[in-house]
């Protein structure tokens, strides 16, 4: 990582605080705009689960928000939440993104046309993303793990903390 001077704040920083800031606010938007959606793909939990779940869900992301903020502000708390925020979704990954979930969300893409038709355009019109519905979750948790990790290891490096411990 290189910085300019001392007070420059390195570019990681920006970027994972604009990634957060975005992200957020992106989903942020699909709660309040999509929440029939979230209720029915996860209708297969008791309702005081599905509610909690949805309320964990905006907490994460009014959280990410502040953090995002902070972040660019170099609030050092707001590193150590996004440290926290990482650990959280590392830990409960299987939770944040229950395979049934995953199939509704698979269901609901397969009826996409634009999805059709680029399968047709690749010469598979017959493609089922139910198929890969599994392994692609296993992707996805991976990523999601590396995804973190990295974040986690470079908001913990040495000349990354100290920009956030210096005045």
């Amino acid at each position: 990582m290189r910085m300019v001077s001392a007070g420059a704040r390195p570019w990681g920083v920006a970027v994972l605080g604009f990634i957060l800031i975005s992200s957020s606010l992106v989903h942020m938007h699909k709660l309040l705009v999509d929440r029939l959606w979230y209720m029915e793909t996860y209708n297969y939990l008791p309702s005081w689960l599905m509610l909690s779940r949805y309320a964990f869900s905006w907490a994460q992301r009014i959280i990410g928000l502040g953090a995002g903020i902070g972040l660019l502000c170099r609030r050092n708390i707001a590193r150590q939440m996004v440290i926290l925020i990482g650990w959280i979704t590392m830990i409960f990954v299987f939770w944040k993104h229950p395979f049934p979930a995953w199939q509704k969300h698979v269901y609901y893409l397969e009826q996409q046309p634009a999805i059709r038709l680029l399968f047709a355009e690749l010469g598979a019109p017959h493609f089922s993303i139910a198929s890969v519905a599994w392994p692609a979750l296993v992707v996805y948790y991976v990523l999601e793990i590396v995804f973190w990790s990295c974040f986690i290891y470079y908001l913990t490096r040495p000349r990354v903390k100290a920009h956030f411990l210096s005045p």
